[in-house]
């Protein structure tokens, strides 16, 4: 893919997503009209498109664009439901025995007068092909959530170009919806786990025996800067009954290298 062409208008969004961390394009207009806005004339629809022609080439992420965005439409869509957002900490998780330091889930609802019904969402916002690779990971972390009993319900949304969804990479078939057992999702999936590893992530370490997703509705459809994009959303299923021990493809020692080569490289 083409590196894109960053614009005054790119450098402006890029400098105050790595002020603010997380944001979102109404913010960033906010931010705008109180700094730069006063000297310099610009489009307020174009801090709404150019987050996502930035997060396309790569320059934003899924943590930066996506799940703020993301928070703010579910919110608004389940106010005044018997559903409610996450309260501040909820979304953090903590299965030391199954999959240590996994940490937050990225998206959260829960019933308001039944707190232990709650609904885990994950997200992937990726261009390239290991957008939907890494979709397997979090397949594994809501099954864990859901045999753990931590959530009732759990789903996957995964958002990239048209193009590697007709392409049919490696990672579309859990959106088309199937059965997998552990050992097949850690077989098929091998190289998105071991680059994981590689950056020390957390890992699995005990994990639902088999897993089911469900594709959920039909794919939507948007242009991102010119190319067409498809969000696809499934639901995940799994097993409390049988478990399977993970094994890791890496030694602590290859890890430990792998990091300090990466640090090295930076």
């Amino acid at each position: 893919m083409q590196e894109p062409r960053l614009t005054p208008i790119a450098f402006i969004v890029l400098c105050f997503v790595d002020w603010a961390g997380q944001t979102t394009p109404y913010r960033l207009k906010q931010m705008v009209a109180a700094s730069v806005g006063n000297f310099w004339t610009l489009q307020h629809a174009q801090l709404y498109t150019e987050p996502e022609r930035l997060a396309q080439a790569g320059y934003l992420t899924e943590q930066r664009d996506l799940a703020p965005i993301f928070a703010e439409q579910l919110a608004a869509a389940v106010n005044g439901t018997s559903w409610r957002p996450p309260q501040p900490g909820e979304r953090k998780v903590d299965w030391p025995k199954h999959f240590s330091r996994v940490g937050n889930v990225d998206a959260l609802v829960a019933r308001r007068h039944e707190p232990a019904r709650r609904v885990f969402i994950e997200l992937k916002c990726d261009y390239s092909p290991k957008g939907l690779h890494a979709c397997a990971y979090d397949l594994v972390k809501c099954a864990v959530g859901l045999a753990l009993g931590d959530a009732s319900a759990s789903y996957l949304v995964a958002a990239n170009i048209k193009a590697r969804w007709d392409e049919q990479v490696l990672g579309v078939e859990l959106f088309d919806g199937g059965s997998w057992t552990a050992e097949k999702i850690r077989e098929t999936y091998a190289s998105a786990f071991r680059g994981y590893e590689k950056l020390a992530d957390p890992r699995p370490e005990v994990i639902p025996s088999t897993m089911t997703t469900c594709a959920v509705g039909a794919p939507a459809r948007v242009d991102v800067a010119g190319v067409p994009w498809e969000i696809r959303v499934c639901r995940v299923e799994a097993e409390p009954a049988c478990w399977f021990g993970w094994r890791p493809f890496l030694t602590p020692e290859q890890t430990a290298f792998a990091v300090l080569r990466r640090a090295q490289r930076r």
